[in-house]
């Protein structure tokens, strides 16, 4: 027998138990009946809902039963560390759930998967707008990752769940992700954001949520505006015209109240999303400037 073989041999080696769902939610709901019922979730409090498409973190808690308890975010969308710590020391061996708003890492997520596991939560990281961040360096070092397919790629469905742990689900592949040139798609949407991010600084009534890209690939361009109705006029004036920008989380679920999530409310009503993805060409990004630019001098 050799030392070492000729060639690889051992078929788990570095192998990711990757599942594939008709959508994120409903491999999250999964998790949440099969591995988790008996635990309680710690969750974010900008979660949004649509009347047409419900709320795709909380529907599948609400569904599963499990308890659950909010933490809270700053304006910038950065999760409020110590007060976070606070609520894992006040709730060990649950669950904590990370969610990647539109491609982004908080700048603290290391230390907060560091305390959250010595603390022995379960570990969940909502990638649904994150799938091209996440595979910058996929490291599977948390218990479950879920990605949004239709979300990333031009398809009307498809989620996927990566485990550290292998599971027993049979497969229902729906969309091949690895099909597509990730490195060209995640290169595409990194040009877009940079040019649409400096052609919106002569707007003073543009505030970008996020001005720089740190190793992270964005499913669009966050932008804030002074007012609710600024928003709410420019998201119909550029859709109307055929510009693509979405009010994400423009309504959050009615049990984060305004009173107790001052910043999340702030950011519900005043966020715009601007499209940025793999499609997109710079003479499309410079029509959208110009129509955003005369609506914004109205």
């Amino acid at each position: 027998m050799y030392i070492i073989e000729k060639k690889q041999t051992k078929i788990d080696n570095f192998k990711m138990n990757t599942y594939y769902f008709s959508s994120a939610r409903d491999s999250f709901e999964y998790i949440l009946k099969e591995k988790l019922k008996e635990k309680k979730i710690l969750i974010p409090a900008y979660i949004g809902f649509s009347t047409n498409e419900g709320s795709g973190i909380f529907d599948p808690i609400k569904k599963s039963g499990i308890a659950y308890e909010f933490y809270k975010l700053s304006k910038n969308l950065e999760i409020e560390k110590e007060s976070l710590f606070k609520l894992i020391d006040a709730n060990p061996n649950n669950i904590l759930l990370l969610v990647h708003y539109f491609g982004f890492l908080d700048s603290n997520i290391g230390e907060i998967k560091e305390y959250a596991k010595k603390k022995n939560m379960v570990i969940i990281e909502d990638c649904a707008h994150a799938f091209f961040t996440f595979f910058q360096k996929p490291i599977v070092d948390s218990d479950y990752y879920l990605f949004s397919l239709h979300k990333m790629f031009p398809h009307a469905n498809g989620g996927m769940l990566i485990s550290k742990k292998p599971l027993n689900i049979k497969e229902s592949f729906s969309v091949n992700p690895f099909e597509y040139n990730f490195y060209e798609i995640s290169n595409a949407r990194v040009q877009n954001y940079n040019y649409l991010k400096d052609k919106l600084k002569v707007f003073d009534k543009i505030t970008l949520l996020k001005p720089l890209l740190k190793d992270e690939i964005p499913q669009t361009l966050p932008i804030l505006l002074p007012s609710e109705k600024l928003r709410d006029h420019l998201y119909f004036k550029l859709n109307a015209l055929g510009f693509g920008a979405v009010s994400l989380y423009h309504e959050l679920i009615q049990e984060v109240t305004s009173l107790e999530y001052e910043n999340e409310f702030y950011l519900s009503h005043h966020i715009l999303n601007l499209p940025v993805h793999q499609d997109i060409v710079f003479e499309d990004l410079d029509k959208m400037v110009e129509t955003l630019g005369a609506f914004l001098d109205e």
